[in-house]
């Protein structure tokens, strides 16, 4: 596993094998793998804050074939199922053991 900071403080990336994670302070925002994306619906439905969208767009841009530019973008994506939608931190060890067996 190695962890970087991702272009501000308590802004990081996890990397794990072939998985990759976007984490603001110490919530995962975002995965991906193979170029599948997970977003973490409990973010995305209660937490957002400007700052942790612009990271996460710019995370998306630099690391997936999507290239969010704001919200809108981001609930598009996912009425599209270009991004699946989840529950990443009550689901952290289940969802990390099964990224990791694939």
């Amino acid at each position: 596993m190695i962890i970087e900071q991702y272009k501000a403080k308590n802004q990081y990336i996890v990397r794990y094998d072939n998985l990759l994670c976007f984490h603001s302070y110490r919530m995962t925002i975002c995965c991906i793998k193979n170029n599948e994306i997970f977003l973490n619906k409990d973010y995305w439905n209660n937490y957002q804050s400007k700052t942790t969208n612009r990271y996460l767009y710019n995370f998306l841009n630099e690391f997936s074939v999507l290239k969010p530019k704001r919200r809108s973008d981001i609930e598009k994506y996912i009425k599209e199922n270009k991004i699946n939608f989840v529950d990443l931190e009550s689901m952290k060890k289940e969802l990390l053991k099964w990224f990791l067996e694939q």
